[in-house]
């Protein structure tokens, strides 16, 4: 009997050793399983979306038939030039995009040594930069010790500007404020709507490019020739970019088109405004053809030779201005395509609500 009791005693513990194995090898398992459909997960969330730079739009080899940008030679050259009264000035501008050149002030922050130091970091650092590498092109917020001081300079140089007249928020208002530093390699080609649709300034310190401007209107004028038809909840941003995509040196022949249409090589120390609602298709200029039969350390030297920095950051035009009127069909146009909580229309609409508020008008 005592016997019978010691075995059944044995068996028990035995038992329960072996589902105490079980139990562990299970939640070994269950952790094994978990961590491989982490790593999966980690895995396709890391991996990066293929970007591939296009091809230069058609209508970038007929730029010569384009009217070229209005030209100031010098900031004071500007500064004479809005003194002007009304149209014979600042208002002759309203909607187009210009240039300054022999930018003094601009120049003078940035001869400073700080800034020659963090120029200098960012232009060997950007060759490396995973987006440049796919894109040709990348930007970051400068961290210069003069960046207030250059994001002034620039904004000297867009009087139209009403940013901080819109009693936007702290936080919307120092997004608009951030200066950035860009760079663009020689196989850069770039086509899209104004970054968030609104006004632009664009300082280019080194290196050269190509840029051609399309207003909205214009970009509707050569959707409706290649019956380029925005798609269901298809964003503005990316119709715009089927449109560039699909510019002819032809519609340059067409003056209604070509009315709504600049162009302007962009060499260095040269400052270029663009206002609310054009798009820019841009490539970069080689310094030196690249020719096929170079060896590669030559072709690597045009390329370091080509490459090109500069800043940009935002600026707002009041409401009454063509640009405005532009965002505000461009709005009109987002809204249409998605519901009223899509995030570009809430963007758009705070900016224009702002942008009324600067000059009092209710017309938005």
């Amino acid at each position: 009997m005592e016997e019978d009791k010691a075995k059944q005693k044995d068996e028990k513990k035995r038992q329960r050793e072996a589902d105490k194995e079980e139990r562990k090898n299970a939640a070994k398992r269950k952790k094994d399983e978990n961590a491989a459909a982490k790593a999966k997960i980690a895995k396709t969330r890391a991996k990066p979306k293929t970007v591939q730079i296009p091809q230069p739009p058609a209508i970038m080899e007929a730029v010569a038939k384009a009217t070229q940008m209005r030209q100031f030679e010098s900031e004071k050259a500007f500064e004479e030039f809005c003194k002007k009264p009304g149209k014979e000035g600042l208002l002759s501008l309203d909607g187009q995009p210009y240039v300054v050149k022999d930018c003094s002030r601009i120049k003078a922050v940035l001869r400073e040594s700080s800034s020659k130091v963090a120029v200098g970091i960012y232009k060997i650092q950007l060759p490396s930069h995973g987006l440049v590498q796919d894109t040709g092109r990348g930007q970051i917020p400068w961290q210069g010790e003069r960046r207030a001081r250059l994001a002034e300079c620039m904004k000297e140089i867009a009087p139209q500007d009403v940013t901080h007249k819109c009693g936007f928020s702290t936080k919307l208002l120092g997004q608009l404020q951030v200066l950035h530093i860009t760079g663009s390699t020689v196989r850069m080609v770039h086509r899209s709507i104004e970054r968030n649709g609104i006004g632009n300034i664009r300082y280019n310190q080194s290196g050269k490019k190509q840029v051609l401007s399309i207003s909205f209107v214009g970009l509707k004028l050569i959707s409706e020739k290649e019956k380029v038809v925005i798609g269901n909840d298809m964003d503005v941003p990316e119709w715009v970019e089927k449109i560039c995509d699909a510019a002819k040196p032809t519609h340059l022949d067409d003056e209604a088109i070509k009315a709504e249409i600049f162009f302007h090589e962009v060499g260095p120390d040269e400052l270029v405004v663009i206002p609310s609602g054009i798009a820019t298709i841009e490539r970069s200029v080689p310094s030196a053809p690249l020719d096929a039969a170079l060896d590669q350390k030559a072709k690597d030297q045009i390329a370091n030779d080509s490459m090109s920095i500069g800043f940009r950051i935002h600026y707002v035009e009041g409401p009454e201005s063509v640009g405005g009127q532009r965002l505000k069909e461009m709005n009109g146009l987002q809204k249409s395509q998605h519901k009223s909580n899509d995030p570009i229309v809430g963007y758009w609409s705070h900016l224009l609500s702002g942008m009324s508020k600067a000059t009092g008008s209710q017309s938005l």
